[in-house]
């Protein structure tokens, strides 16, 4: 048993180590977009991995075979839709130090923390927004538990009222949730 914690926590020394980097790296070109440069070890130890990377012609071409007209206006004013979910068969297979540079990048000029959440088993939350002066322009939601860590970074134009409208892009239906009587952010328990 020993032996096992000791290969966990050398991984997650590596994994700090190697996350340290994450807030140097140069930032994305868009200032709503999310640097997620994980170390691929992260991948290594996970048991699944999930990740969405829709941008560009993909998501103008998604937009345009969109049958619902508020879906399709709203997709076609985004410039990305970017998702990583990882699945951990034990706790503590991902350091903090990762979980930290990510969410560092929303306390960044311009975002602004309109959710966050923590509670005892070890569960945190945190959904941002990056606002100009007249409109959301880029969306992070950040959920970390003990066995998953999973972000959403949706960059361009964003009516909160409209976020249901994304269903179609790699499960994103649930955002539709979000958003409350006249787009105002509906915090729901679960």
């Amino acid at each position: 048993m020993k032996r096992f914690n000791q290969k966990y926590f050398a991984a997650g020394v590596l994994i700090a180590l190697l996350s340290a980097t994450i807030g140097l790296r140069a930032q994305s070109d868009d200032p709503g977009r999310l640097v997620l440069h994980l170390p691929a070890s992260l991948a290594r130890l996970a048991t699944k991995v999930s990740r969405v990377n829709v941008d560009g012609p993909l998501l103008q071409m998604a937009a345009a075979n969109d049958k619902d007209p508020q879906s399709r206006q709203m997709i076609s004013r985004l410039k990305g839709v970017y998702i990583l979910d990882y699945k951990f068969a034990h706790p503590g297979q991902y350091s903090p130090a990762v979980l930290h540079g990510i969410v560092r990048q929303l306390h960044a000029p311009g975002w602004q923390i309109i959710v966050s959440s923590m509670d005892k088993s070890g569960k945190q939350a945190w959904i941002a927004v990056r606002r100009n002066s007249e409109m959301i322009t880029a969306l992070a939601i950040v959920s970390a538990k003990p066995t998953d860590l999973a972000i959403v970074n949706v960059v361009g134009p964003i009516d909160l009222s409209q976020l249901g409208a994304l269903g179609g892009l790699g499960g994103l239906g649930a955002l539709g949730k979000l958003a409350g009587p006249a787009g105002h952010p509906a915090l729901q328990h679960r």
